[in-house]
């Protein structure tokens, strides 16, 4: 195992988002999504690695949620990234809730859209009911407290997520932690799509060796 601190484990997923397919404001807020559910020990890690390995060099906008007057879908013939999805819901302050409740079919890995709808209920001052599967929670300004399906939170895929306001207020334990240990796997695969994010060699650099100098040199 390999062991870090959130605010490392939130850097290395953001990097790696972005060299899997998301431009970099969109990696940056996944790397704040899986670094919040891991700080308030929920499974983060397995569930953004699998969804960065299931969306590898697509192309975001067919990964896009498309809200329509009739029903809610994907962009294009593919599930929806909840990265995406909640950074949409956040960028409209919740208003899409406002106006009932929303249903996004084919999401994959749904628990990353739950520090989104944590940051929606801050700015509502509210709190949300989520559903997904088995999966039923309160979402409010400070945090989640789930009813059912804690066995299935890392489940990684499609499902259809429900999200509507509600009055009630969850209690919240408040249990947060400052490391996160990553397993061999879990650390190789973000690593990998890191690696996509650095400036191929240039023939300069292979001459003179990588941070060599001419002092360095002689």
């Amino acid at each position: 195992m390999n062991d870090y601190s959130v605010k490392e484990i939130r850097a290395l997923a953001t990097r790696a988002a972005r060299g899997a397919y998301m431009p970099w404001g969109l990696a940056e807020e996944a790397g704040a999504s899986m670094a919040w559910l891991e700080r308030h020990c929920l499974p983060g890690v397995q569930p953004f690695v699998d969804l960065l390995i299931a969306n590898s060099d697509k192309d975001p906008a067919d990964l896009a949620p498309k809200f329509g007057h009739k029903k809610t879908g994907s962009g294009g013939n593919s599930c929806v990234c909840p990265v995406i999805a909640g950074a949409y819901l956040c960028d409209l302050r919740g208003t899409k809730l406002q106006a009932g409740a929303v249903e996004i079919p084919s999401v994959i890995a749904p628990i990353l859209m739950l520090p989104f709808l944590v940051w929606v209920a801050q700015d509502l001052a509210c709190s949300a009911l989520v559903k997904w599967g088995r999966v039923s929670a309160h979402v409010g300004e400070r945090g989640v407290v789930f009813v059912s399906g804690i066995s299935e939170l890392d489940n990684s895929g499609q499902q259809d997520v429900i999200i509507s306001l509600t009055t009630e207020i969850p209690e919240l334990s408040g249990e947060t932690q400052v490391r996160v240990a990553l397993s061999d796997k879990n650390q190789r695969v973000p690593e990998g799509f890191v690696q996509r994010t650095y400036l191929p060699e240039s023939e300069q650099s292979k001459a003179s060796g990588a941070g060599g100098g001419r002092v360095d040199d002689e």
